[in-house]
């Protein structure tokens, strides 16, 4: 889902309040509220929650690789 503020969440219990220009990513059932945050990208998982400025985008893949180790 997106809207007008560039906020795009996949998921079903994403709450997002005062947020700007953010992607939020949950495969499971726990709810996500978020504040204040602009320009970052929330991915949840079984193993792990990465919280990621959006500038920094191109690192998500090698962080991603790291945890996987």
């Amino acid at each position: 889902m997106s809207d007008k503020t560039d906020q795009v969440t996949i998921g079903s219990n994403i709450h997002l309040i005062n947020s700007n220009n953010i992607i939020v990513m949950s495969n499971n059932e726990k709810t996500i509220v978020i504040k204040g945050l602009k320009d970052y990208i929330v991915v949840d998982e079984d193993h792990a929650l990465l919280i990621y400025p959006k500038a920094d985008e191109q690192e998500i893949k090698g962080v991603v690789q790291k945890l996987i180790q």
